[in-house]
């Protein structure tokens, strides 16, 4: 190790990333070519710094190479340049996808064929290498678990298959660099010295590849970000160098501003109107502003169409997602047409795009002959005729559409490929034609409508598009199916990106609001600043691990980039999502407020700039989903054959809950894998830490407590007992945002709430002062089940009531508490479903407190508890509840024939899916498809009921 590693740190009125600027320069004493080793995190950085250099020398010209990032310097090392001897991610699918068509691991085996699956993997692989995990060797300061066995299995063949030829993972590139600086006969040396940083993290093969660069320097100057131990970045640093994790927060900006509008448009709205102001009263430049959106690459033309009408020039600093470019959507289109053997929707969809204009000599006089074709179209069926084109081409030319039926034929005989086997360069050159055709229809409208910036993001895109196809020509040199090959296009895709060179200087910047940055701007605009950012972190679906960042270092960064504004800094939190439900205020922006000595800091302007009440939402009912969705074919009837089988199905038919119920009515087949067979959702699925089950069993048991406190006289500490509870509950969880903001939430709610729950009518308590009444299941305190006879089958419903409040002359009110947001259903959808049965647990409900416990109920409620909505279906004789006049709560009055019929109706749906299930009917028809398929089901790739 070398014998003088100096830390550099920085004073309250200067940035880090100017201290290391200035000692840079200082360091090469205005000498061009005697520039020092700067090593910085990413390529982004080391841009920013050849700039930031160029100006500080006051020169043109600079040599790069001394600028440099740990996976360029690694390529100095080995001699080769790492674009030449790394892996692109959409090769790695590719390869990925055939090392899997081998030979799968069992327990891949079930998602190893979905979409993500391979971006997943090779995400979790970069992730596993960054942490020191290597087939052949582990790191010594690799951090976390080992991956599983299956992983390293995976990972061994792909390091293979890509060693054949000679190629390498990231992390395998700079293994190899590591290796040969352990090598002491290996001549390298760094003679002038060498900057590290500012770096704010540093993982562990990051690490190893930084110490082993320091042990052949002769003077290390490292630049730690605030709160980051020099230690976590070199092992040997000097004595005395602080371990404290504290981030003390100093801001440079003059001015702060806080906006609180409405919703998400209106803050768009707000920040772009505010920067054309600022810009018109010369107080800024555009490319002085940084704009962050926690969303940025989802929400980028959301972003681009609103900067659009206020004329603000803006540009993304972060690489787009290739399957969103049009090029490829269109291509993507042709591919669909062709494999479906032109369809009638699917030949629409190329009527009404410009694929055909391209084709054409006289592409101006098309559209006439487009719009007569399109409207004969709609009104006709689909012509089934061999080959596939004969019935359009004389569907064209009985309409007098003579230019479209010469661009068919043309079409036609594009599509000569064939359905049977190809090798990867026979299908790559069939798609080069057909993106040449694509590029000829875009020129047609670029004139008109692509700015040259567009010009240049398409040239971007089209190029690497051009590299995906190389790599299919290269991956499958075996012949296998067109529809096989397609597959594994889009699998490829799904990983690339591209990124275009952006010549404006003066033009807003977009980035992504959690990366690590050390740039100053005079300008910084944080957008969206709900209780969800930084985001929360999630389970690695195939390591099992969360990330290592914690909390506090996540508000490290935070709190870095916020201080790199130099004059302005404007942080956005809306009231009210798209949705318009409320937002919290996240816990890192009230951590931020707090100044030095922990005092609140007064941020001022806010009120004065933009008034939330200028900004109103847009309040959107959309119709019940089922009202939109047509079933076009009902899915094939799956059924159990077996006698055991049945016997199973029948046994398990007698006993029902509410839950279970409530899963047989969404879908029969969800009852079965849930109810019946009890199956475990699959272990590499993505999931969430808090759920909404935990959420709502804390908020039953608070309530519980505080009012048989409240009706006994007893003094309850709510909000000790919810922190108490929810800390007991998460403490299994490593802590991060999403369970911060899920107990802050929490809290804020039942404080509200719970006071207003103590009397819901004059005259009525809850039974036994307990909100939980149990019915069917062995408790002393408990009831008998609901029995039902259905002739051939007797069934039992059990469960518990949330509450019961009961009057003097026995009339009751069943209540029943959601720790949800009555959010998708209209109140007519609730009234209308509880009558008709296809909800069937309240007036289940019902009947257990009349037939089971002598009762005489005579209203139903249900309370939304973050929503603090109350929907209450009564009889006439049912006493005026509070509040039923304000807008939170929706009454409906039905009389008895009206309770008898849904009462009826709810035994039917119990006695329907009860027989149906016993006899063995696991059809998957889903009743609410925004509950079915993946990522809303557990079993959606057992059923596959969309495939069907």
């Amino acid at each position: 190790m070398t014998h003088k590693v100096e830390i550099i740190s920085t004073s309250a009125n200067r940035s880090l990333w100017d201290e290391v600027l200035i000692r840079v320069a200082e360091a090469s004493r205005h000498r061009l070519w005697a520039l020092p080793c700067w090593v910085l995190g990413d390529s982004r950085h080391r841009r920013a710094a050849e700039v930031a250099l160029m100006r500080a020398l006051g020169i043109s010209a600079l040599p790069t190479k001394s600028i440099c990032t740990p996976a360029s310097l690694a390529g100095e090392v080995l001699h080769h340049h790492q674009q030449n001897l790394v892996v692109t991610a959409a090769a790695a699918s590719l390869i990925l996808a055939e090392l899997l068509a081998e030979d799968c691991p069992e327990v891949y085996r079930a998602s190893s064929d979905k979409p993500g699956f391979t971006q997943a993997f090779w995400e979790s692989l970069g992730d596993a290498e960054s942490r020191g995990f290597f087939p052949d060797e582990i790191l010594k300061s690799a951090t976390g678990p080992a991956p599983p066995e299956a992983f390293l299995c995976l990972q061994d063949r792909l390091h293979k298959r890509l060693e054949a030829s000679d190629r390498c993972t990231p992390g395998q590139f700079l293994l190899r660099a590591l290796k040969q600086l352990d090598d002491a006969d290996f001549d390298f040396k760094i003679s002038s010295p060498l900057f590290i940083g500012p770096l704010l993290s540093c993982d562990p093969l990051n690490r190893e590849f930084l110490n082993r660069l320091v042990q052949r320097a002769e003077q290390v100057l490292l630049a730690p970000a605030q709160g980051v131990s020099p230690r976590a970045i070199l092992s040997d640093t000097p004595s005395g160098s602080s371990d404290s994790p504290a981030y003390p927060f100093h801001a440079p900006a003059a001015e702060y501003y806080f906006l609180r509008p409405s919703t998400p448009d209106a803050e768009l709205d707000a920040a772009f109107a505010m920067i054309a102001c600022w810009v018109a009263e010369g107080r800024c430049r555009y490319g002085g502003i940084r704009l962050a959106h926690p969303h940025a690459q989802e929400a980028l033309p959301h972003i681009l169409s609103v900067a659009r009408r206020f004329q603000v020039p803006v540009r993304a600093s972060f690489g787009r997602d290739l399957r969103g470019f049009p090029g490829v959507i269109s291509l993507r289109k042709l591919l669909v047409f062709f494999e479906s053997g032109w369809q009638r929707r699917d030949f629409l969809d190329v009527l009404r795009s410009h694929l055909l204009e391209a084709l054409s000599e006289d592409p101006s006089m098309m559209i006439i002959e487009k719009s007569r074709l399109i409207e004969a179209v709609l009104k006709s069926p689909d012509p089934r005729t061999h080959p596939p084109w004969a019935g359009w081409l004389e569907k064209a030319r009985d309409h007098n559409a003579p230019r479209v039926s010469q661009c068919l034929t043309k079409l036609a005989d594009l599509d000569d490929i064939g359905s049977g086997k190809q090798t990867g360069a026979a299908f790559a050159s069939w798609m080069r034609k057909l993106a040449k055709i694509i590029q000829r229809s875009h020129k047609n409208i670029e004139a008109a409508v692509f700015t040259e910036q567009d010009l240049a993001e398409e040239q971007s895109a089209w190029e690497a598009l051009d590299a995906v196809f190389d790599d299919l020509t290269h991956q499958f040199s075996r012949p296998m199916s067109r529809g096989r090959l397609l597959a594994e296009f889009d699998r490829a895709l799904s990983l690339c990106h591209f990124l275009s060179p952006d010549p404006r200087h003066d033009a807003v910047e977009i980035v992504p609001a959690h990366r690590d940055d050390f740039l100053p701007i005079p300008v910084h605009v944080y957008l969206g600043l709900d209780s969800k950012v930084p985001s929360p972190d999630r389970h690695n679906p195939f390591l099992a691990v969360q990330s290592a960042v914690s909390y506090d270092e996540k508000l490290g960064r935070f709190r870095q980039v916020c201080v790199n504004a130099q004059k302005i800094l404007v942080l956005s939190c809306p009231r009210f999502n798209e949705k318009g439900d409320e937002l919290a205020l996240s816990p890192f922006l009230n951590d931020l407020m707090l100044g030095p000595n922990g005092d609140r800091m007064r941020i001022a302007g806010a009120e004065l700039l933009f008034q939330a009440e200028g900004w109103s939402p847009e309040v959107v009912r959309p119709k019940s989903l089922r009202e939109n969705t047509a079933v076009l074919r009902s899915p094939p009837k799956h059924r159990a054959v077996t006698r055991n089988s049945l016997d199973l199905l029948t046994q398990k038919s007698a006993r029902w809950s509410p839950t279970s119920l409530n899963h047989s009515l969404q879908c029969q087949y969800l009852h079965f894998a849930h109810d019946v067979l009890a199956l475990k959702p699959r272990a590499d699925s993505l999931i969430e830490a808090v759920t909404n089950l935990i959420l709502g069993n804390i908020a039953h048991q608070v309530l519980e407590g505080y009012i048989a406190a409240a009706c006994q006289g007893k003094v309850f500490d709510l909000s000790g007992q919810i922190r108490a509870k929810f800390e007991r509950e998460t403490a299994r969880f490593d802590p991060h945002l999403e369970i911060d903001r899920a107990g802050a939430e929490l809290r804020r709610c039942l404080e509200v709430t719970a006071p207003q729950l103590i009397h819901l009518a004059e005259g009525f308590a809850p039974h036994n002062h307990s909100l939980e009444v149990i019915f069917g299941k062995k408790k002393d305190n408990g009831f008998e089940a609901l029995a039902f006879d259905f002739g051939s089958l007797q069934v039992r419903l059990e469960g518990k009531i949330d509450r019961l409040d009961r009057a003097a002359d026995n009339r009751t009110l069943v209540v029943e508490y959601k720790y949800r947001k009555a959010d998708g259903e209209s109140q007519n959808d609730f009234f209308d479903e509880i009558i008709s049965g296809d909800q069937p647990q309240l007036p289940l409900y019902w009947l257990v407190a009349r037939d089971v416990m002598d009762l005489r109920p005579v209203a139903l409620m249900q309370i939304y508890l973050r929503s603090e909505v109350t929907r209450i279906l009564k009889l006439p004789e049912a006493p005026v509840f509070p509040g039923e006049d304000d807008k939170n709560t929706e009454v409906r009055a039905v009389d008895i024939a009206g309770i008898e019929q849904m009462l009826a109706n709810a035994r039917n749906k119990l006695r329907d899916k009860a027989l149906a299930l016993a006899s063995g009917d696991l059809t998957a028809k889903p009743r609410d498809f925004t509950r079915c398929g993946p990522g809303a089901c557990d079993y959606a790739d057992l059923c596959r009921f969309r495939e069907a």
